[in-house]
């Protein structure tokens, strides 16, 4: 496995869209994160770190993206 990428290079696959949905609003685009398997492996990563060492019993997320949803 390659090694996991840092939180600073993680930054270069997300896209800033400014004025989006309306005007004054930054909306971050996660799609290249999304295209780059090694990117989302490294974000996954890290996200779970704080996790990894016990203390906690279930994990639950919530999304409206197809692309995330598991059936």
């Amino acid at each position: 496995m390659a090694q996991t990428l840092t939180q600073e290079r993680l930054k270069e696959f997300v896209r800033d869209v400014p004025d989006f949905p309306k005007k004054g609003i930054m909306f971050k685009d996660i799609t290249p994160l999304l295209k780059n398997a090694h990117a989302l492996e490294s974000a996954i990563s890290l996200l779970a770190q704080p996790l990894e060492h016990g203390g906690v019993d279930f994990v639950a997320g919530n999304t409206d993206s197809q692309v995330l949803k598991a059936n």
